[in-house]
């Protein structure tokens, strides 16, 4: 009897050991090498046994690990992150150039208003008319021809400096 329950615990081992040796073998993850050649037809073949020389192992794509994954995901949000930081930067500097441009074009239409304005004026003091000043009084203050000559001279030094650029 003794005999008889040693064989069975013997068979018992031998059987596991057969059993876990056929799902290694079946396994899908299993350790055999893929070959690939092209026949003389120009057919592509695949076998788990290569044909001859010139075939070719081929590399097995394997499922990425989680690690994998969340570096991957990591790397794509930092990317993700650069790339709208860069567009806000981009946005306030194209929001500035703009304030810029505006505030170059209000100057600028301020500056041609004011010289347009001086030589209107030079004009005007220019025809011999007689020409005056209001206080804030409202009062009138005729200018002598002293003055004129004055107030010319000085409108001309402002439309040479501020109007030849435009």
């Amino acid at each position: 009897m003794n005999i008889l329950i040693k064989q069975k615990h013997y068979l018992s081992t031998i059987a596991k050991l057969i059993l876990c040796s056929l799902a290694i073998m079946l396994s899908p993850n299993s350790l055999a090498k893929v070959y690939k050649w092209i026949d003389e037809n120009g057919k592509t073949h695949y076998s788990d046994k290569p044909f001859d020389d010139k075939s070719q192992v081929v590399e097995m794509k394997r499922e990425p690990t989680n690690t994998e994954i969340s570096e991957a995901k990591k790397r794509a949000n930092a990317f993700i992150h650069h790339q709208n930081k860069v567009r806000e930067i981009a946005e306030e500097d194209a929001d500035q150039k703009k304030i810029v441009d505006a505030k170059k074009e209000k100057d600028t239409a301020e500056l041609v208003h004011n010289c347009n304005a001086a030589k209107t004026e030079i004009r005007m003091l220019g025809r011999g008319f007689r020409s005056y000043t209001e206080d804030k009084m409202g009062k009138r203050h005729y200018l002598s021809d002293q003055e004129k000559e004055d107030k010319i001279a000085a409108l001309q030094k402002q439309v040479q400096r501020n109007c030849n650029d435009l």
